[in-house]
């Protein structure tokens, strides 16, 4: 990430040569004033120099933001934290506000123009339409909800769970025409235990089930045996796939799963 980094057309050298300057300045003080403070309060508890959760240590990259090798710590940021997957949920959480200035902060040290409606506005060109949904529905595939608006489930209140579970399903059904029974939970984490809260607000949405990012295969037992050995409904794994995968491993991940793409997310 170089800091600032911009090129510009149409001016002498030495105005260009001044402009870099002067964003480059801007640049390193909005990191300093913003970006710093925001990952020392809410990351590097987890992922600093004393503890580095994940491999993950946020403390080169404070030091040296500018450096290629801070650009992927950067990029895991902004994903992170754009999708309310950090901080955890059970770890001091930053306002809305302070996320859109930590945003605008890695962006502009990217010499990156960058606001929630320029994205939406790509985001907008790259998803599919209602028509697209649809069409999909009458070609006989399954469509299902991920959520309204891809917020992590373990960050939300009772109100934020009804908007994200509820007003899926309702916009869906709207939609297609038929009932929504199904939801993939955004980044795919799983239900572990203290999750009673989101589990009883996914039921009272309406969802028969719900479907995670671990890997592996789940095992429903015929007769008394179901309820012995129960199947946890909410807790669906999956078995992970991509263009290029053969059809000899296809077939060998559902006869050996511990030998599948291997997926798992923390409770």
């Amino acid at each position: 990430m170089a800091l600032g980094a911009l090129h510009c057309r149409g001016d002498s050298a030495n105005d260009v040569e001044f402009d870099f300057a002067a964003r480059q300045a801007d640049a390193r003080k909005n990191f300093r004033e913003v970006v710093t403070p925001f990952v020392d309060n809410y990351c590097t508890r987890c992922h600093g120099q004393n503890r580095q959760r994940g491999g993950i240590n946020f403390g080169p990259s404070l030091k040296k933001p500018g450096e290629t090798a801070s650009n992927k710590r950067w990029k895991q940021a902004v994903a992170a934290v754009k999708s309310h997957d950090m901080p955890p949920n059970d770890q001091k959480q930053p306002t809305e506000e302070e996320r859109r200035k930590f945003l605008e902060g890695i962006a502009q040290a990217m010499g990156v123009t960058w606001t929630p409606e320029i994205e939406a506005g790509y985001a907008n060109g790259l998803i599919m339409t209602w028509d697209h949904v649809r069409a999909l529905a009458r070609a006989g595939m399954d469509v299902e909800s991920h959520s309204r608006h891809h917020r992590v489930l373990q960050t939300l209140d009772e109100a934020g769970l009804r908007e994200e579970l509820t007003g899926s399903r309702e916009d869906l059904e709207a939609q297609l025409g038929r009932p929504v029974r199904a939801i993939a939970y955004p980044v795919g984490r799983r239900l572990g235990s203290g999750s009673e809260r989101i589990r009883a607000a996914i039921a009272a949405a309406g969802y028969k089930i719900g479907l995670s990012n671990a890997s592996g295969v789940n095992r429903i037992w015929p007769g008394s045996l179901g309820g012995m050995l129960g199947f946890d409904r909410y807790d669906v794994r999956r078995l992970s796939l991509d263009r290029t995968m053969s059809d000899a491993m296809f077939l060998t991940q559902f006869a050996l799963p511990r030998l599948a793409y291997y997926g798992r997310h923390a409770d």
